[in-house]
């Protein structure tokens, strides 16, 4: 009873807080400007018992308000901000910055169960948007499913129009246990973001493994040029590779290069 009076309480008390904090700024917030905008991201998720599910939500000029998770037919939120207050230890959140604008707040169900499917909303507080809604299908799978064998896999797009982020994602999976890490190639030269020719442009995201066999990480490159068009490669602390090749096309010559 103790935890739920709690809740309640954080809840109530979160519109004031972020409205006094945004106040205190001048208005700046209140500029059109400057309102959060939620960002394209997948709306409907499907997987089986027992796989990792990652619910994104990703907004843009979140600045100082609270983000908060709910399954649509439940009073209680799962998580604010970083507090979880779910009962279930396989849910947490994970929040990082795609770039300076946009934040991402990813709710996470570890050994998803057909009981977590539903709809899911990620709101944020203290504003007038409606909420961003995700549906979760968990299907009971009743066969005996093989496990993932180890492997590396890249994707991402691999036509991009000059001046338009490339953004690869690559996928590791290990012997029973996720790879310690992944790293980045281009041109056979390893990526640091903090080198002259990425400075300022490149971004490598890492998950830490939840318990599991999978390591993900992402890489970011902002404001491409002809020059990033190449083959990348993404390889694991247990040497597993995969490669990718990206063309950067000229403005308004994307539709003739793709076919």
């Amino acid at each position: 009873m103790d935890v739920v009076i709690d809740i309640r309480r954080v809840i109530l008390l979160l519109p004031f807080v972020t409205y006094f904090s945004m106040s205190a700024r001048g208005g700046f917030y209140d500029d059109e400007e400057y309102k959060p905008k939620f960002m394209e991201t997948p709306s409907n998720v499907t997987l089986f018992r027992g796989e990792h599910a990652i619910l994104k939500c990703h907004i843009m000029n979140l600045g100082p308000r609270t983000v908060i998770w709910r399954k649509s037919e439940q009073d209680f939120p799962i998580t604010i901000g970083k507090l979880v207050f779910s009962s279930e230890d396989e849910m947490a959140v994970n929040d990082y910055q795609v770039d300076e604008a946009i934040s991402a707040w990813d709710l996470h169900i570890k050994y998803a169960q057909p009981s977590h499917s539903g709809l899911y909303q990620c709101e944020i507080s203290a504003t007038k948007i409606f909420a961003h809604y995700v549906s979760l299908t968990v299907i009971d799978d009743y066969v005996p499913r093989t496990p993932t064998p180890p492997g590396i896999s890249i994707y991402g797009r691999q036509y991009v129009d000059k001046g338009r982020d490339i953004h690869l994602i690559c996928n590791a999976t290990g012997e029973g246990i996720a790879p310690e890490d992944v790293d980045w190639y281009f041109k056979g030269e390893k990526i640091v973001p903090t080198n002259t020719a990425w400075l300022n442009r490149a971004t490598i995201l890492k998950r830490k493994p939840i318990p599991g066999n999978f390591y993900i990480s992402e890489l970011i490159i902002k404001r491409s040029n002809r020059q990033d068009g190449g083959s990348y490669v993404c390889r694991s602390s247990d040497l597993k590779v995969s490669s990718i090749n990206v063309h950067v096309l000229e403005e308004g010559k994307g539709n003739v290069s793709r076919r």
